[in-house]
């Protein structure tokens, strides 16, 4: 009888309050880096918009030639496979004809490399924010998505789960920008050749 009292007065000093304000301050803490105090949440908000704008516009440049996606048997990041069609050699021709003339052609080669792409949100974030897989024909999660329902959360956490989305927006973008970079090499490549060289 003792021990049954001793339980229901445990339950009645239970206070849900003080339990929400305790998971919150957990949250805040444990979850989160510290941050520039002058990083206010309007200023975050926008610039996690802007990237996420900008990453998106970047990866439907990227998309149509990403062909494959490596994974690994140990805790290696998965490599992103992509194609493009691009002039690697160029072959200079003798006329038949004319001693003195020489033309110059080449013909279109495909490459393919791999790149590591932050694609999965850090599990520190991942907890906080559900949200749906990619579609079946992409690889991307709707990012945008992820910062609308990030503005459920509380000021106090939203702040530190922006600090760290922003960092991943970051890094994605500097990854994205390599493969951008790559895929349009190739089309200054044959510019080049088409005006230096007059190749066919």
């Amino acid at each position: 009888q003792d021990e049954t009292s001793s339980s229901c007065n445990d339950d009645d000093q239970w206070n849900p309050r003080k339990f929400l304000t305790e998971m919150r301050d957990q949250a805040v803490t444990a979850s989160f880096v510290e941050h520039d105090e002058s990083m206010t949440l309007d200023l975050l908000i926008s610039q996690c918009h802007a990237l996420v704008i900008t990453n998106q516009e970047i990866w439907e440049r990227c998309k149509p030639f990403h062909c494959t996606t490596k994974t690994s048997a140990d805790s290696q990041p998965k490599k992103y496979a992509f194609y493009r069609v691009g002039y690697l050699n160029v072959r200079a021709c003798a006329s038949s004809q004319r001693c003195d003339c020489v033309s110059f052609k080449s013909t279109p080669e495909l490459t393919k490399s791999c790149f590591t792409i932050p694609i999965s949100l850090p599990s520190r974030l991942e907890c906080l924010v559900v949200y749906p897989q990619p579609a079946k024909n992409d690889i991307m999660p709707d990012y945008e998505l992820i910062l609308k329902r990030s503005m459920l959360l509380v000021d106090d956490v939203l702040i530190g789960f922006l600090v760290e989305f922003k960092a991943f927006l970051e890094n994605q973008q500097v990854a994205l920008g390599k493969v951008d970079a790559w895929l349009m090499q190739a089309d200054e490549d044959a510019l080049f050749l088409q005006n230096k060289f007059n190749v066919t």
